[in-house]
């Protein structure tokens, strides 16, 4: 991670002559300097954590685990769309919110298993 500027020298065209530290897309940025390993399991780690989302947002028991489940669906859409235009993930205060509703929605979803009747 970080190394961006070292790795995308190699990949640019010729025309374009200027050295950029980020890709202005997170996507591509993320692709280029962790490949298809670490996309994949970005991408695994996303998609467990918005199944574990929706399935606190279906349990009726939790109002509180239900509202951390509708936060993560939100900043998890407005992640993405934001991330296709900029580096948002670079900024450590938004990888830093991610990376807490995260952690907070595996917590609650560990939280429901332990409900009495499970």
């Amino acid at each position: 991670m970080g190394t961006f500027e070292y790795s995308f020298p190699p990949l640019r065209p010729a025309e374009v002559s200027t050295a950029y530290r980020h890709a202005h897309n997170d996507y591509a940025q993320f692709a280029v300097e962790t490949g298809l390993i670490g996309c994949a399991i970005f991408f695994v780690i996303l998609v467990t954590t918005t199944r574990h989302a929706w399935d606190l947002i279906k349990d009726p028991r939790s109002k509180s685990a239900r509202a951390v489940a509708v936060a993560w669906l939100y900043a998890a859409v407005g992640f993405a769309l934001h991330s296709t235009g900029d580096f948002n993930l670079q900024i450590p205060a938004n990888a830093g919110i991610l990376m807490v509703l995260i952690g907070l929605i595996h917590a609650c979803s560990q939280g429901r298993n332990n409900y009495p009747g499970r």
